[in-house]
Parts: structure tokens; C-alpha cells; sequence
């Protein structure tokens, strides 16, 4: 397991693994919901927005990608990291439809989930080394 992230209710869990797959699994039991190749690199952090069905990921490329967990398709995907993802978040309130992500060499991106842009940007110029 590279990753992982717990829906706001404790009923399931979306996993990424080693294999570049995402599983959505029940909590209850168990049983794997879906399961689809969200990046073509691992996974390094996941995030599950207020609705319980949205899963963002980061890659260890510096790709985001937003996920519908109940349908397995992916609905964004986000560009502009240069380093790994080391964050990913999206805004608590469900009607603030934003995700925020950040990269190993300090840049944080706030990303309009309607437009598909980054809004916001901030690099804090911490030294990545690679």
C-alpha cells in the first residue's frame, strides 16, 4: 500500500497500491467496490472530498488526478507540479468546490474543481532535492 483515504462516514476506504490500482473497498465487509489504475505512477496521497465521491490523488510524477469512485472515471486531471505530490486537499465545505495540492519542492496550487484552473498559487522556495 502506498496510500490511503477513509470517507467522512467510516464506510469505506480507498486504497493505492504498489500495482498503480486504487481499490474502493466496504468497510463492513470487506468486499473491493471498484478498482481502476488512477496514475501511471504509485500514488503517494490521497483525499476524500465532503460528498464521500470524489478521490484525489497525487503521483509521485507531480500529476493530480481527481477520481468519481462510484462510477471509476476520472474527472480531472490537474497539471503544474514539477515534484512529487506531497498534498492533497479538498476544501471541507462541499459547496466550496476546490482542491489544494502540494509538491516536494513547496508549491501549493488551489484548483477550481468547476474550471478545471489553479486560482491560486504560493511557492515557499524550500530546496527539493531529487
Amino acid at each position: 500500500m502506498t496510500s490511503f483515504a477513509v470517507d467522512s462516514t467510516a464506510k469505506r476506504i480507498a486504497i493505492a497500491s504498489r500495482s498503480l490500482q486504487v481499490r474502493i473497498v466496504k468497510l463492513a465487509d470487506g468486499t473491493v467496490e471498484r478498482s481502476f489504475r488512477a496514475l501511471n505512477v504509485p500514488v503517494v496521497v490521497m483525499d476524500i472530498d465532503a460528498s464521500d465521491t470524489l478521490v484525489a490523488v497525487g503521483g509521485s510524477d507531480g500529476s493530480v488526478r481527481i477520481w468519481d469512485m462510484d462510477k471509476g472515471y476520472a474527472t480531472h486531471n490537474f497539471k503544474g507540479h514539477k515534484t512529487p505530490i506531497t498534498c492533497v486537499k479538498f476544501h471541507p465545505d462541499q459547496n466550496h468546490w476546490t482542491l489544494f495540492s502540494a509538491s516536494a519542492d513547496g508549491d501549493v496550487r488551489s484548483w477550481d474543481i468547476m474550471t478545471s484552473k489553479y486560482v491560486f498559487f504560493f511557492f515557499s522556495s524550500v530546496e527539493y532535492v531529487g
